[in-house]
């Protein structure tokens, strides 16, 4: 795939037209990532079936020093809000809601994002520490 941490053009040089490349961490036991905020991308891609690959590694930052983050025809996008409305116009996912809908959804997403991340730090606290036994078990599948 080429050099992953260059800052320079596109991170995958012989991208697939139309395919969604999101640059993550790794999975854990029960989860396809750690952060909040993938697990938010990747979930939508997932459930709007968008073709992506998942590249997950703890070197691959944006431009902006941010994970995760998207390439899609060589274009880096940042910032999970940002990425699902960029790829949903994209990929013609816009959801027909009214002004008082769209309101409420960007009032639930942004109370989801900014509980969501204590999940990561109850992970990077407590449970990192306690033995492989007390995890789940499995691998997230894809």
């Amino acid at each position: 795939m080429g050099n992953l941490t260059s800052s320079s053009g596109p991170r995958i040089p012989n991208y697939k037209p139309e395919k969604v490349y999101l640059f993550t961490f790794p999975s854990v036991r029960c989860c396809p990532t750690i952060s909040p905020f993938a697990l938010k991308v990747e979930s939508w891609l997932r459930l709007n079936g968008i073709e992506y690959e998942a590249i997950r590694s703890y070197s691959h930052w944006s431009k902006k020093g941010q994970v995760p983050f998207v390439e899609v025809d060589g274009r880096e996008i940042n910032e999970s809000s940002f990425i699902i409305k960029e790829l949903a116009a994209k990929f013609n996912k816009l959801d027909d809601l009214t002004a008082e809908q769209q309101a409420v959804s960007s009032m639930v997403e942004a109370m989801v994002d900014n509980h969501l991340v204590w999940s990561y730090s109850h992970y990077r606290m407590l449970v990192r520490k306690l033995p492989s036994s007390s995890r789940c078990g499995r691998e997230w599948a894809r």
